[in-house]
């Protein structure tokens, strides 16, 4: 049975504000490049703590598959892609810990300290204004400071339907996240109350309008096992804005 004392509590927020780009190099093959800038601030029992600054840079290069486009009955439209690809995780951002606090000085770090690599693929299907995409990533994590973050899996499904007013598109959309960690290791062995998976449920909607997208959406726990159920996932909220160049 899990004990736990009221006088002792952490509150976590994290935040990330990430400038990220693409280029095509062919029609099928794409560069993507992310910087992000982590705040992450913690209020305990003890105090309060701010740490923020620039993360671990990330390089992605992607591969189209394939691409195909249908019809069916003459009536009935059907767009289908599948993207893989992969990348590597670089240490640019700041990293280090405490040892009287290993876990919650580790996860407050604007970066991991450790190059890691990524293999990622995404599917997507068009069927008139109605569309299904999927994404799936796992991250290799390696070892600094003798701590070495676990490897993390992911994977979302979303659906849309796209609505049309002059030249503004619009796509409410709803999906699932999930998220598997495996545990993290200090000088080999196993940290406690690290490690443990979640479902996310999500609600959204995007908006177009030529060149420029903007993307809000919801997540709200639906199973939540992390951290020994040490930690308890609360809502998150994503926002982005991206000009098509």
């Amino acid at each position: 049975m899990l004990k736990t004392d009221n006088t002792q509590f952490s509150n976590d927020f994290y935040q990330t504000t990430e400038l990220w780009g693409g280029y095509k190099i062919t029609p099928a093959f794409q560069l993507l490049a992310f910087i992000p800038f982590n705040t992450n601030i913690s209020v305990s029992d003890d105090s309060k703590k701010t740490n923020s600054g620039f993360g671990d840079v990330t390089l992605l290069a992607n591969y189209k598959v394939f691409k195909n486009n249908s019809w069916l009955r003459d009536t009935l439209s059907v767009r289908q892609q599948l993207w893989l690809g992969g990348g590597i995780k670089m240490p640019t951002g700041k990293f280090s810990i405490d040892t009287s606090e290993v876990v919650s000085s580790a996860n407050s770090q604007p970066g991991t300290g450790s190059i890691d690599f990524i293999v990622m693929g995404s599917y997507d299907l068009l069927i008139e204004n109605w569309g299904i995409t999927s994404n799936l990533s796992y991250k290799i994590n390696q070892s600094t400071l003798d701590y070495k973050f676990g490897n993390r899996f992911n994977a979302g499904l979303f659906a849309f339907r796209s609505f049309y007013l002059k030249q503004i598109t619009f796509s409410p959309n709803l999906g699932l996240l999930y998220e598997n960690l495996n545990p993290n290791k200090m000088s080999g062995k196993k940290v406690e109350n690290t490690g443990g998976n979640d479902l996310l449920g999500v609600i959204g909607i995007e908006t177009r309008l030529d060149r420029i997208i903007i993307g809000l959406n919801t997540q709200f726990p639906l199973m939540n096992n992390i951290s020994d159920n040490q930690t308890n996932i609360k809502v998150r909220a994503m926002a982005h804005i991206t000009y098509v160049f």
